[in-house]
């Protein structure tokens, strides 16, 4: 090989080496950054009583009008034991109920077009006592472009 040669497969081996070396730091510090993320929602909700969360929030589908499917997982926590139901703001049957509970889990399987409310609601008033919402969004609106009656290609 010539000196040339040599010169060029050491520049490309060390940039290509450099890459991968930013690569995995990245990723380790994006997961740690997700960790802590997680362990600060969890301590938020551990110290606010009242109070339901979902995660994820949104879902979202590709376009306008399509139906968008996503596992949310709900959380909740209340200052009292007691009868509590988790209510979509669509039925009037509820999605699953827990007894003489003050924290509760449940996941669901999201599938809408549209964004969906949800409630908790103590059993023995029938009163809700918490609400958090599930949005449904899309990457492209439904518009398609008018085809012209001609074309030069």
């Amino acid at each position: 090989m010539t000196k040339m040669n040599m010169k060029w497969l050491r520049d490309i081996t060390s940039k290509t080496v450099t890459m991968v070396f930013i690569a995995i730091v990245f990723s380790q510090s994006n997961s740690n950054l997700l960790a802590q993320a997680n362990t600060n929602e969890n301590a938020k909700l551990d110290s606010t009583v009242n109070h339901i969360n979902v995660v994820p929030k949104r879902c979202v589908a590709l376009r306008k009008g399509q139906v968008c499917y996503q596992k949310v997982s709900f959380q909740w926590k209340m200052e009292n034991a007691d009868d509590y139901c988790l209510f979509s703001a669509e039925s009037e049957q509820p999605l699953y109920c827990w007894q003489q509970q003050s924290t509760g889990k449940f996941t669901l399987d999201f599938q809408s077009t549209e964004t969906i409310i949800y409630n908790l609601r103590q059993t023995t008033s029938n009163a809700n006592v918490a609400e958090t919402e599930v949005t449904a969004t899309w990457v492209y609106s439904n518009k398609k472009r008018k085809r012209s009656s001609w074309r030069l290609f």
